[in-house]
């Protein structure tokens, strides 16, 4: 058996190793697989920007593709076959991702600010992902995070869950006063990103609140489509301060 080529994961309370396994089999050519992909990403767009409750969107999306089509029951059953196929995948991405969540040791939660004097909005973005894709090359960072905009100011700002091997820079104490906390209080920040892209907020993961890092990390990975589009401007908030409890 092939062992160094196991994909091996972590279920919460145990590793497990699944066997590498070469495809042998040839992939079969499919000469209406570009019409059926177009329907499918019209079927997901037409889905995703329809508003009301679940079956509204689901009947909606049934009328417009029934409008291209002329076939009802085509219809119907294109639009539930990739709404199913939608929902199972993204539980298999869910469950994926908190395998992966499992296997690291977790140091720090983090928070980096937009700070509009020394990047504009498209730059800290691009600058600011390109940062972390080379520390993950270089220096072994690893990360999961969401962007979001604040509900007071709607200042743009990347939140994460970070293992950082080899850290850059060094961490300082500041103070400054919280609006959202009405008080004054100490921040721990990182000199390298703070020269580079603004304010940041080092906070070390206690050891005691791994489980709901992990939780946050699924939580933040329920908004990671965000990032898809840099142009999305919804506002909402990560419901859980793991610090304060």
């Amino acid at each position: 058996m092939n062992y160094p080529n196991a994909k091996v994961y972590n279920d919460g309370s145990h590793y497990i190793a699944i066997p590498y396994k070469k495809q042998t089999c040839k992939k079969r050519k499919n000469k209406s697989y570009v019409k059926t992909t177009e329907l499918n990403e019209k079927v997901k767009k037409v889905f995703n920007e329809s508003n009301g409750t679940r079956k509204e969107r689901i009947k909606e999306t049934i009328e417009k593709i029934n409008e291209e089509i002329k076939n009802e029951d085509k219809a119907t059953e294109i639009v539930r076959s990739n709404i199913e196929r939608m929902t199972r995948n993204l539980i298999v991405r869910k469950t994926r991702m908190s395998r992966k969540i499992n296997l690291q040791k977790w140091d720090y939660f983090c928070t980096f600010t937009y700070d509009n004097s020394k990047l504009n909005e498209e730059e800290f973005r691009t600058k600011f992902m390109n940062c972390l894709r080379h520390l993950s090359c270089r220096k072994g960072w690893k990360y999961i995070g969401v962007w979001e905009r604040s509900p007071e100011n709607n200042r743009l700002h990347f939140h994460g869950i970070f293992y950082t091997p080899q850290m850059i820079g060094s961490l300082i104490e500041t103070k400054d006063y919280s609006t959202k906390k009405h008080k004054m209080q100490v921040v721990l920040q990182n000199t390298f990103f703070l020269e580079r892209f603004g304010r940041n907020d080092f906070k070390q993961i206690n050891w005691g609140y791994l489980a709901l890092a992990l939780a946050l990390a699924i939580m933040l990975w329920g908004f990671v489509t965000i990032q898809d589009n840099p142009q999305e401007e919804r506002l909402f908030e990560v419901p859980v301060d793991y610090i304060n409890l």
